[in-house]
């Protein structure tokens, strides 16, 4: 499974972008300034994919593409 084009998918949902515009080397605050509830609905969207809580310690390394990738990889 692609893990990165997944995690690109989930992002562009979740904070309204196109996923055309995401690159792998992107951090989330490239991509769009966003506040608490766009994080909020970023994560309920990888658990939703998931079907499992995220660890906290998890959460508090999302800020690129590819950390989200290792988030959904990790958990799936």
């Amino acid at each position: 499974m692609n893990y990165e084009q997944l995690a690109k998918s989930i992002l562009a949902k979740s904070l309204n972008i196109p996923e055309n515009d995401i690159k792998s080397t992107h951090t989330i605050n490239d991509l769009k300034d966003i506040d608490s509830v766009e994080f909020a609905t970023l994560v309920a969207a990888i658990e939703k994919y998931t079907k499992t809580p995220i660890p906290v310690e998890d959460l508090l390394t999302i800020d690129t593409v590819h950390q989200i990738a290792k988030i959904l990889e990790k958990n799936t």
